[in-house]
């Protein structure tokens, strides 16, 4: 998470959505810098706060003086962000997350999960075996790891009110960033030094191979993330798809 006093504007972390790229290169605008793939907390002079990018942030929870207030752990929430900076803040702020095309957020997961890597993904589809990925994938989808339920809840929302102003979506990054840096009147020194370096940070190996969405989707997991993430269209105006043979 990010909370930025001079530029007024919290950054919510969601998960699998470029949401550490887009978090490091929006630390330009609180320390001038690019921010690193793993870093510790930090409670700035002027009131700005850089959440955590470590695992084991818990660690270095005598870092905040109330001890009554929530730790800016990485993916932190919605609600804790706001009660760790203050309501006045908060309302004050504007609110940015990122968000991305539901079928690929599962499909990030689904490998970062360990259920199955994207190497055997890419020699099962090699010898044909394709039904083995969506088989692999939708006992992912019906698991009860974390991952596959996660729907953003937490980060998008406090209790039912949606609260982000602005979303950064991952397939249209650039266009996106400009877009908020312009609605915070950031000068065009500041925009331009974010666009020019934006870090590329956890890409997909996928990206770069032959595997598609239509490899991993049957019509009962297509049906299970039209479901759990059906508000994600929404959001992000994405096309909902509804029979596999549309992707």
């Amino acid at each position: 998470m990010l909370f930025s006093v001079l530029h007024n504007f919290v950054f919510i972390k969601s998960k699998k959505t470029a949401s550490t790229s887009i978090e490091c290169a929006l630390e330009t605008l609180i320390t001038g810098e690019i921010g690193q793939h793993r870093r510790d907390a930090a409670f700035l002079d002027d009131g700005s706060i850089i959440g955590s990018r470590r695992t084991n942030a818990k660690k270095k929870k005598n870092m905040v003086e109330d001890q009554s207030k929530p730790f800016p752990l990485n993916h932190i929430g919605a609600s804790d962000i706001k009660i760790l900076i203050g309501e006045n803040a908060f309302n004050k702020s504007t609110i940015i997350s990122s968000i991305r095309c539901p079928y690929d957020q599962r499909i990030s997961f689904f490998h970062f999960s360990k259920f199955c890597s994207t190497e055997d993904c890419i020699n099962a589809k090699d010898i044909g075996n394709n039904e083995w990925i969506k088989d692999r994938f939708y006992e992912f989808l019906t698991s009860k790891d974390h991952r596959s339920e996660y729907k953003g809840k937490e980060h998008f929302y406090i209790g039912e009110d949606l609260i982000i102003d602005k979303f950064i979506r991952q397939e249209n990054l650039e266009e996106d960033l400009k877009e908020v840096l312009n609605s915070l009147n950031c000068s065009n020194e500041e925009i331009e030094k974010v666009l020019n370096n934006i870090p590329k940070y956890k890409m997909s190996k996928r990206s770069n191979t032959n595997l598609n969405k239509q490899d991993y989707f049957n019509s009962k997991s297509l049906e299970i993330v039209n479901t759990t993430l059906s508000n994600w269209f929404e959001l992000g105006n994405y096309k909902k798809i509804n029979n596999i043979d549309q992707f």
